[in-house]
């Protein structure tokens, strides 16, 4: 994924921040992930952040479409496991957080972000069966993070912790 994004700073103690990402599958370019092919996806992502003398703390709040093809797998609609071949996800996240972080200028135009957070997400999706496993009476064990996510369709919502460091690029003058 590729992902860019700007800040703008209103004054020393607060700002704004912006940023996208995209994969290559947004462009019809092949991309994969373990079960899922013809991966597309995309996010936005906006902060604003109140500044400190060292730190800051910022309320977050994304948005994340993905749409790709999943193969062997099922999901539960009507209370009754269905075994596929493939099928098509949409799968959507809203989501909001609390995140606190320091920006540290490691030269005259370079800045390193460190940050944490906590918050919560909100998922969305729908599944469209493309082909029917044969099997229906199969067993299968996924790992426990990722193996309920496209299980099923409609919402649920999920805690979140973010941990990161971000590059930024100062196009202005540094105050």
């Amino acid at each position: 994924m590729i992902q860019g994004g700007l800040e703008y700073f209103f004054s020393p103690k607060v700002s704004i921040q912006s940023e996208i990402g995209i994969n290559g599958g947004v462009f019809g370019i092949p991309s994969g992930r373990g079960k899922n092919e013809d991966f597309s996806v995309w996010r936005s992502k906006n902060e604003l952040k109140f500044h400190a003398k060292k730190f800051y703390w910022g309320l977050e709040f994304f948005f994340v479409q993905k749409d790709f093809i999943r193969t062997d797998d099922s999901f539960i609609p009507f209370k009754i496991k269905t075994w596929y071949d493939t099928a098509r996800i949409n799968f959507q996240v809203y989501g909001t957080g609390l995140k606190f972080g320091r920006q540290v200028y490691i030269s005259d135009n370079i800045l390193l972000d460190s940050f944490v957070g906590f918050g919560i997400r909100s998922r969305y999706r729908e599944i469209q069966i493309l082909e029917l496993s044969v099997d229906q009476n199969r067993e299968f064990s996924e790992n426990f993070f990722g193996g309920e996510r496209y299980g099923f369709e409609g919402w649920d919502s999920v805690p979140q912790f973010t941990l990161g460091i971000k590059v930024g690029i100062l196009t202005g003058r540094q105050d």
